[in-house]
């Protein structure tokens, strides 16, 4: 199953013309080099976030597991007064 396409906001007119020659020069569509320009973001900081989502699992008393589990789910924080015996 194909995963759903998301959009950005709009690049500045300066960003966009920059945008376009990159993609050119690479000999790719605008649409292929914003995805290399992000992936190779994700891959470059990597280890940072993976130590925030450390630091988050940490700060919330929940495993790393537990921390991706409810970021990738987009879980509110549980109510704190949900979380203290009765």
């Amino acid at each position: 199953m194909a995963k759903p396409r998301f959009q950005i906001s709009p690049f500045s007119e300066y960003d966009d013309t920059f945008l376009m020659l990159w993609a050119a020069l690479h000999g790719q569509s605008k649409s292929a080099a914003i995805n290399r320009a992000v992936t190779d973001w994700v891959e470059l900081h990597r280890q940072e976030i993976s130590e925030q989502i450390d630091s988050y699992a940490r700060l919330k008393g929940i495993s790393a597991e537990d921390a991706i589990k409810r970021l990738l789910n987009e879980e509110p924080d549980p109510d704190p007064d949900d979380t203290k015996p009765k």
